[in-house]
C-alpha cells in the first residue's frame, strides 16, 4: 500500500482550488479542497484496501473528539462488532445508526458522527460494523443491521434507525425484508 499518501503538490493544490472556486461557502469551499487531498485523482482505478486506506485517512483527518461525559463501550452482536455511545442522561429511543459506505467505512470512520447523535439528541447511538463488500456480497450488510436490530429489540429496547448513504439505503425495507416484517415504518427517519 505504498502508494497512499497525503502530499499534494502545489500544482495539484491550484487545481482543486480552482475546481471549487464556484462553492460559495468558504468553510464548505475550504472543507472540500481539503478533503480532496487525501484522494488521488483516479482514485477509483486503486485497489479496494488502497480506497479503504485513502478513506480512514480522510475520516481520521476530520475526526472530532469525543464530547466530554460521552460514555463509549465497544461490543458484539455474535461476530457483528458494536459500539455503544450513552450520553450522561439518556432518554428514549435507541438509535441504530447504519453507516454510509458499503464497501468502506466503519465504527471508526462514523465515531464522532455517532457520538454527536448521542449528546445531541440525548439518546443512546448503537452503530454496527456490518459486513463490507465486496468480500461480502448482498445481503451480508443487511442481514448484520438485521441482526443488531433484533437483538436491540428483543432486549426491549425501542429503537429508531438511521444512517447516511449506504446506510440510509440498508435501512430501507428490500425484497429480503419486506416493510411489513422489517423495519417499522413508523419510527422516525434520521
Amino acid at each position: 500500500m505504498g502508494r497512499v499518501s497525503t502530499t499534494v503538490d502545489s500544482g495539484l493544490t491550484n487545481a482543486i482550488t480552482a475546481k471549487y472556486a464556484q462553492v460559495r461557502d468558504p468553510g464548505i469551499r475550504a472543507f472540500l479542497i481539503e478533503g480532496e487531498k487525501f484522494y488521488p485523482e483516479h482514485a477509483i482505478s486503486f485497489t479496494t484496501a488502497e480506497q479503504r486506506a485513502f478513506y480512514d485517512l480522510y475520516c481520521a483527518h476530520f475526526r472530532k473528539p469525543r464530547p466530554v461525559g460521552l460514555a463509549v463501550e465497544d461490543f458484539a452482536v455474535g461476530p457483528i462488532p458494536c459500539r455503544r455511545y450513552l450520553p450522561q442522561q439518556p432518554t428514549d429511543p435507541t438509535v441504530l445508526y447504519l453507516h454510509g459506505g458499503f464497501v468502506l467505512g466503519g465504527l471508526d470512520s462514523h465515531d464522532d458522527v455517532c457520538a454527536e447523535l448521542a449528546v445531541g439528541a440525548e439518546t443512546e447511538v448503537v452503530a454496527v460494523q456490518y459486513r463490507l463488500a465486496p468480500e461480502h456480497p448482498f445481503p451480508a450488510a443487511l442481514n448484520d443491521c438485521w441482526e443488531v436490530f433484533g437483538d436491540l429489540r428483543n432486549s426491549g429496547e425501542s429503537v429508531v434507525l438511521a444512517g447516511d448513504s449506504g446506510g440510509e439505503t440498508l435501512r430501507q425495507p428490500s425484497p429480503s425484508r419486506p416493510a411489513t416484517v422489517a423495519w417499522p415504518a413508523s419510527r422516525a427517519r434520521c
